[in-house]
């Protein structure tokens, strides 16, 4: 009889193991994998191409977006927060035209166990050859 208690709870807690990996490991996935084209987008070139800058209000709206669609069958309850730096001293940036961002995704998974995870983005020039 106690060997089938012990084999139970066993059982149990490799479930659980393989239930909150499994989560973890998809939900680092989606924040790993922001498509580049939601960064891309935020970035009007119309203005002045010599001045690249992040739109605020589009960046965060993408990456919500992304984020509500993606982690709704993983994560509990999420929040994304932004940080915007110039590249340069990496100050806080003030101004509405920012170079930089700082994106972290803060969310609970199964058991209440939290997932932390930031990712940088930076608009500077690409040059080939």
């Amino acid at each position: 009889m106690i060997n089938i208690f012990i084999s139970l709870m066993f059982a149990t807690v490799m479930f659980s193991t393989f239930t909150v990996t499994t989560e973890l490991t998809s939900v680092n996935r989606v924040f790993m994998n922001i498509p580049v084209e939601y960064i891309e987008t935020s970035v009007p070139i119309i203005k002045d191409p010599e001045h690249l800058s992040f739109s605020k209000e589009k960046l965060e709206h993408n990456i919500y977006h992304y984020f509500d669609v993606c982690l709704s069958k993983y994560v509990k309850s999420f929040s994304v927060t932004y940080y915007y730096y110039n590249a340069s001293d990496k100050s806080y940036c003030i101004e509405d035209e920012c170079s930089s961002v700082k994106i972290t995704l803060d969310a609970t998974v199964a058991f209440n166990i939290n997932y932390n995870k930031s990712v940088n983005f930076q608009i500077s020039e690409v040059r080939h050859g």
